[in-house]
């Protein structure tokens, strides 16, 4: 069964399953865990580190395949949305993303992306200060163009730019 890449709500419930499944995985060798905020606002950050600070996850399960018009590695290519971005910058300026790379391999539009799968993190004070000095490329959904729901736009990061944290 496919999900539509529109369906916002479906993608939401798969998050929160992927949640739980990266804490039970990788929890302890990061320490982190599920954010207990999340039981009475979905909103809140997904993850918090022992340290107390937020943290939120973003799972990567599809490659950016076109990622090399925007000059960026189709393996190295993560995609955050730019209203999730402008959001926490409000209201958690200091939180920190994990990345969770789970590619099963495959080609389309005649690129190839290898099965593997990485954990990465950055801060998003680092992603500000990439965003200013212009190194991130920003990709338009046209699909989304008039959506009222999904983010109509993402940053596109490269992960060697960021902390490789499982390989």
């Amino acid at each position: 069964m496919s999900i539509s890449t529109e369906d916002k709500q479906a993608w939401c419930k798969i998050g929160e399953e992927l949640e739980i499944r990266f804490c039970e995985r990788f929890g302890r060798r990061l320490g982190l865990s599920i954010n207990p905020e999340k039981e009475t606002n979905k909103y809140a950050p997904d993850l918090v580190l022992k340290s107390g600070k937020l943290a939120d996850l973003k799972t990567q399960a599809e490659p950016f395949y076109k990622a090399h018009t925007h000059g960026l590695n189709p393996l190295q290519c993560v995609s955050f949305n730019r209203k999730d971005f402008e959001r926490y910058e409000e209201k958690y300026p200091e939180i920190k993303i994990y990345f969770w790379v789970r590619f099963t391999g495959g080609t389309q539009y005649g690129v190839s992306v290898p099965r593997m799968e990485a954990v990465y993190s950055i801060s998003l004070p680092e992603i500000s200060m990439l965003w200013s000095d212009l190194l991130v490329p920003l990709h338009f959904y046209q699909k989304r163009l008039d959506d009222p729901v999904n983010a109509k736009s993402s940053l596109l990061l490269d992960t060697s730019m960021m902390k490789q944290e499982v390989p």
